[in-house]
């Protein structure tokens, strides 16, 4: 804990040390609420269907992990019977996957396409939970790493394009507010799904908090099918209609 503490101090000590000055941002001629505000980010997103499944896959896929992850070290020591070290060194090499994501994430995306890259981004998360939840419990630790590399990974490949699908397809003057709408939505279902977790695990056992995170997170790539995103080959092919008519 002292040594993710210290993490953060040296972060903030790295941007404090940056020297790159910014021009300087234009304020709007008549400030509104907070309200009013968030309203005009939610109106953008029923305009623009790409970016609004964007927004239902994140929501979606955060909560239903979550599920998981709020019970997930219960899983592993009282089923799987790991210790604090076993447990560490799972999620330590689990989440490496996020490095090995953001490393292949430009290669992939010049070969699949951002649209496919992000659908198997996002289709990595559901069999990868359903493995770990099913699996026998002596195989509780690894099946965990895997799943955490794999989620790892499949963020990665996700984020790096679904932002660059955001910031692209919505306005400059709407960017903080459909991005505040987003960071409800997103970060909001993860205390959800966490409660909802703890609450099956009580109700019907922690496996099952598993089950059902696999199966929300296999319902996440839905939207992405519905706005046919495969369909979007680079950041050429995003057609900007919904974004001159939000103007």
């Amino acid at each position: 804990m002292l040594a993710d503490a210290a993490s953060f101090i040296g972060s903030a000590a790295l941007i404090g040390s940056a020297r790159r000055a910014e021009p300087p941002a234009e304020p709007d001629a008549a400030p509104r609420s907070v309200r009013a505000e968030l309203t005009a980010g939610a109106a953008f997103l029923v305009r623009q269907p790409l970016v609004a499944a964007v927004v239902s896959t994140v929501a979606t896929n955060n909560l239903s992990r979550h599920v998981a992850m709020g019970v997930a070290v219960l899983y592993l020591v009282d089923t799987g019977g790991l210790d604090p070290a076993g447990i560490g060194l799972a999620f330590a090499l689990g989440n490496s996957g996020f490095v090995v994501g953001a490393l292949l994430a430009r290669r992939i995306s010049r070969r699949l396409g951002m649209g496919r890259t992000m659908q198997f981004g996002v289709a990595l998360f559901g069999p990868s939970m359903l493995l770990f939840a099913l699996a026998p419990p002596e195989l509780a630790g690894v099946t965990f790493g895997l799943m955490l590399f794999t989620h790892g990974l499949g963020i990665a490949l996700h984020n790096v394009n679904q932002v660059t699908v955001r910031q692209v397809l919505t306005p400059d003057r709407l960017r903080a507010r459909v991005t505040g709408v987003i960071r409800i939505l997103g970060f909001g279902a993860i205390p959800v799904g966490t409660v909802l977790g703890g609450v099956i695990g009580e109700l019907v056992g922690i496996r099952w908090s598993l089950i059902v995170s696999g199966i929300g997170l296999l319902g996440g790539s839905l939207p992405y099918l519905v706005v046919r995103v495969g369909r979007l080959g680079s950041v050429d092919d995003l057609a900007l209609p919904e974004t001159s008519a939000a103007g």
